[in-house]
């Protein structure tokens, strides 16, 4: 299984993040990068792996140490220069969704899962502190996710964008966005409505409206097996 073999990554000791490949190594495969979010940590995205690699990419994971927003996008953005003459997709969740729009990098195809695309459309009551121990938003609210340290104004950003989100050009690639009606970081109104005009996506509400057995936390959006396997199916230019 993936978390029992970690290849050789590239690391960066002066910068904030480390480029890993979790699964197998297939330098003929098209890369698929996984943007983790800061704050959730990486063992979370082993289903991600998994279906990703099941459908032919060679997956990598993009994992973020504490540091600031500016030093997280020149990271995703060093990344993907390296795939230069490669074809190369990405998959994200959470945050991590976000710091790649602001990135402004284009991979051919991309999947935002679980994504705010815009500020809430009600205040959010946040409890306090903030904490460097993982997301801000409690477990009650968003579902179990195995925890990161992450710097602590980088949570207090995640705290704002819920009502001052900060600006991004539209992805022109193909985008498959999905998003759960009891999820609070990302719920549909705050990621179908700001994507409405994006050239080319795909629309994906999870839960009984779309035929799904059930609505899922945003953690389950990470962890559910079908729902990454749609993700995946997507990226490799499947329906």
């Amino acid at each position: 299984m993936w978390w029992m073999a970690l290849a050789s990554g590239i690391a960066h000791a002066e910068d904030c993040w480390d480029l890993e490949n979790p699964g197998r190594v297939d330098e003929t495969a098209p890369v698929a990068l996984v943007v983790t979010t800061p704050g959730v940590a990486v063992s979370a995205y082993g289903r991600w792996v998994e279906a990703l690699e099941g459908v032919g990419f060679d997956a990598r994971t993009l994992v973020f140490r504490p540091g600031g927003l500016d030093d997280m996008l020149a990271g995703i953005q060093e990344v993907t220069t390296g795939f230069e003459g490669r074809s190369y997709v990405i998959a994200a969740h959470g945050y991590g969704g976000v710091l790649t729009l602001l990135s402004q990098v284009s991979p051919s195809r991309m999947a935002l899962v679980a994504v705010p695309l815009g500020a809430q459309l009600t205040s959010v009551r946040w409890p306090e502190p903030v904490s460097a121990s993982g997301l801000p938003w409690p477990e009650t609210w968003v579902g179990s996710l195995p925890g990161d340290t992450l710097a602590p104004e980088l949570a207090k950003a995640y705290r704002n964008w819920a009502e001052d989100f900060p600006s991004y050009t539209a992805p022109s690639m193909p985008t498959w966005l999905a998003a759960s009606g009891i999820d609070p970081i990302a719920p549909p109104e705050v990621v179908r409505l700001p994507s409405q005009a994006w050239p080319d996506r795909t629309w994906k509400r999870v839960g009984p409206l779309s035929l799904d057995f059930r609505e899922l936390t945003h953690a389950e959006m990470l962890t559910e097996s079908a729902l990454a396997q749609k993700m995946a199916s997507f990226l490799a230019e499947g329906p």
